[in-house]
């Protein structure tokens, strides 16, 4: 539909809309594993985004976390894995890694937002994941979110400085 792309083609996700085939719901130490409800309101009206909620607790090493993960063979090259993301209320902070870039955090408040996270990867394989991570996570404890349509491509992202104004002009 080309809003659950951003501009980019190539999508190497599966379940991307809503977290479904391809990922794994995974925890550690101190992490609980991810919960999780569909049939959340997505960024077009309807009903395909996932709510999560992520929980460490106290946790502040590697061995604590919990994730959504998904493990793919793109091969070496540049990539950008981007979502919609939004926190359930208030603001959420979370991290997500696109294979090249471990556990980049970010801070989304209550009204939907694309997040990006463009790197390199030197190996063939990847693994991508969004959720909480002990020792890379700023906000330790519990974080929930919206999340809709992940998309891992390759190459970098072009997008709008303006999340809001993007989504608005597809939805008009």
């Amino acid at each position: 539909d080309g809003f659950s792309g951003g501009g980019m083609t190539g999508n190497l996700l599966t379940g991307s809309d809503g977290l479904t085939t391809g990922w794994s719901a995974v925890n550690g130490g101190a992490g609980n594993a991810p919960v999780t409800v569909t049939g959340i309101t997505d960024p077009l009206g309807g009903t395909n985004a996932v709510q999560v909620t992520f929980a460490i607790g106290s946790g502040t090493t590697n061995s604590d976390y919990s994730q959504y993960r998904q493990t793919l063979t793109p091969g070496v090259g540049i990539y950008t894995l981007s979502s919609w993301v939004k926190a359930c209320s208030g603001t959420a902070t979370f991290n997500l890694s696109n294979g090249g870039l471990e556990g980049q955090a970010f801070t989304v408040g209550a009204t939907w937002q694309r997040i990006f996270s463009t790197a390199q990867t030197s190996s063939g394989t990847s693994q991508i994941w969004l959720g909480l991570s002990g020792w890379t996570t700023p906000a330790a404890g519990t974080q929930c979110l919206d999340i809709y349509g992940a998309q891992f491509t390759p190459g970098i992202a072009i997008r709008s400085e303006e999340h809001t104004s993007e989504l608005q002009s597809l939805r008009h």
